[in-house]
């Protein structure tokens, strides 16, 4: 996608978009409108951002695929991937 190679760029993460792909098929299967609700979580679009853990974002936002694969990539290049989708990531990185 050229989404993900974008923000793979930009957050110098080269080499992770087959990562970000597998990621993002086991979240959403690549629907920006995947909602998942527990007592937990309030996860909305492709990269399944929580919105109970980040107040500071909209559901608007993490429907939008830019927004969310931005996100996705920002979190990879920190190191906080494997705790913020830890079950698929420990599926994609095995």
């Amino acid at each position: 996608s050229i989404l993900i190679e974008k923000y793979a760029l930009k957050w110098q993460i080269q080499g992770s978009e087959e990562l970000m792909k597998s990621l993002i098929r086991c979240e959403s299967s690549g629907n920006p409108l995947a909602h998942a609700l527990t007592q937990k979580e309030d996860s909305w679009g492709v990269s399944q951002i929580n919105l109970l853990a980040h107040t500071n974002i909209t559901k608007e936002q993490a429907t939008d695929p830019d927004f969310a694969i931005d996100f996705m990539a920002k979190h990879i290049a920190s190191g906080d991937a494997p705790r913020m989708w830890y079950t698929c990531y420990k599926k994609a990185t095995q």
